[in-house]
C-alpha cells in the first residue's frame, strides 16, 4: 500500500462519492446517513487531501470542479469493487454464475447425473458441473482447487493434506459368467480367490502407495491374456462376462451385474475387503458457500441412489 493511500481514511470514499453525485452537502448527508456537520467536516478533509475544492458554488447550487468530474467515474468503480470485496453476500444458487469440476467414479456418475441435471436446471441455472478424469495429477489438482472435489475409493495418497469423508462402505465381491468354474466350485480360501484371472482397474500409480493394499491388489487386473486399461468400474462385469474371467467390484455393482447380465456373485472367502466411497476436497473450500452447497447436493443424491 502506498503512503498516499495510507494517508486517507477509506471511510471517506463513500462520503466523497455521495458529495460528487448529489452536489449538495445536505443531500449527501441524507444519502449516507450522516449529520450535515459531519458531512461538511468530511468535505473539508477531502479538499485538504486532494488539494482541490471538489465542489464550488455556482449561484445557489454547487458544481463539481474539473478534477472532481474526472474523479467520479473512477470513484464509482473503486467503491463498487470495495463493496464486492468486503460485503458478504449470501450464496444464492438461483442467481450466481459458477463452474465446478468434479472427479467421480463412473458408476456413481451414472447413478446421479440425471438427478443432478434436474437440480441444476431448476435451482441453479447458471451453475455448471464438469466431470473430470482420474489421472496422476489429481492430488495436486484437488489441493490447488483446479478440481473442486472427488468421490472415489479411499486412497492414502489422496488423503494426505485434504479433507476426507467416507460416504459409503461396501464389501467387494466377484462376479463371473455362467460358464465360469467358480459357479460350480466356489473358492474356499482367499488365496484361491485372488489367484483367479480377473479384469481390473488401471489405477494411476501416483494414487497408490508402493506397498499395494489388499484392496488395490484385488481391484487390479491379474493373469489375463487380454488387459484393458480402464478406470471405469462399471465396465468390469461386462469385460469379465465376455472373457469368461472374473471382475471384483463393490457390492452394488455386483448386484446390478447379477440382475442385468445374469452373472453370478462370488463372495471373497475369509475376512471381507471393503470399498470405501470417499469424498475429497481442499481445506481452502471449507467455508466456501457454493462449495458447501454443491457438496450437500451431491451427498444427498449419492445417499438416495442405488449405490449408497
Amino acid at each position: 500500500m502506498s503512503k498516499r493511500l495510507r494517508s486517507i481514511d477509506l471511510n471517506l470514499l463513500p462520503v466523497l462519492r455521495a458529495l460528487l453525485a448529489e452536489k449538495s452537502v445536505t443531500r449527501a448527508a441524507s444519502r449516507i446517513g450522516l449529520s450535515q456537520p459531519a458531512t461538511s467536516s468530511a468535505l473539508a478533509r477531502l479538499r485538504g487531501h486532494f488539494g482541490d475544492a471538489l465542489l464550488v458554488k455556482n449561484g445557489k447550487a454547487m458544481i463539481c470542479t474539473p478534477f472532481a468530474d474526472d474523479l467520479l467515474p473512477a470513484l464509482d468503480a473503486a467503491c463498487a469493487e470495495l463493496e464486492r470485496l468486503l460485503v458478504f453476500e449470501v450464496w444464492s444458487p438461483a442467481t450466481v454464475r459458477r463452474n465446478f469440476v468434479i472427479v467421480m467414479t463412473d458408476f456413481l456418475m451414472l447413478s446421479i447425473a440425471g438427478a443432478l441435471q434436474t437440480i441444476l436446471t431448476e435451482q441453479a441455472p447458471s451453475v455448471t458441473v464438469r466431470f473430470g478424469a482420474i489421472g496422476p495429477a489429481l492430488p495436486g489438482e484437488l489441493t490447488s482447487g483446479t478440481v473442486d472435489m472427488a468421490y472415489l475409493g479411499y486412497s492414502e495418497v489422496l488423503a494426505q493434506g485434504l479433507n476426507v469423508e467416507v460416504i459409503a462402505r461396501h464389501p467387494l465381491e466377484g462376479v463371473v459368467s455362467s460358464g465360469h468354474r467358480f459357479v460350480t466350485k466356489p473358492p474356499q480360501t482367499y488365496e484361491e480367490f485372488a489367484a483367479e484371472a480377473r479384469m481390473g482397474l488401471k489405477i494411476p500409480a501416483a494414487l497408490v502407495k508402493p506397498d499395494l493394499s489388499k484392496l488395490s491388489e484385488l481391484m487390479g487386473s491379474s493373469r489375463t491374456q487380454i488387459e484393458f486399461s480402464t478406470t471405469h468400474l462399471s465396465l468390469l462385469p461386462a469385460l469379465a462376462d465376455v472373457t469368461n474371467s472374473m471382475a471384483i467390484v463393490p457390492q452394488p455393482i455386483a448386484f446390478n451385474a447379477a440382475k442385468d447380465r445374469q452373472m453370478f456373485i462370488i463372495k471373497i472367502p475369509g475376512i471381507p475387503v471393503y470399498y470405501e466411497l470417499t469424498k475429497y476436497w481442499s481445506h481452502r473450500f471449507d467455508t466456501d458457500s457454493g462449495h458447501v452447497w454443491l457438496r450437500a447436493v451431491l451427498d444427498d443424491l449419492i445417499m438416495t441412489s442405488s449405490y449408497a
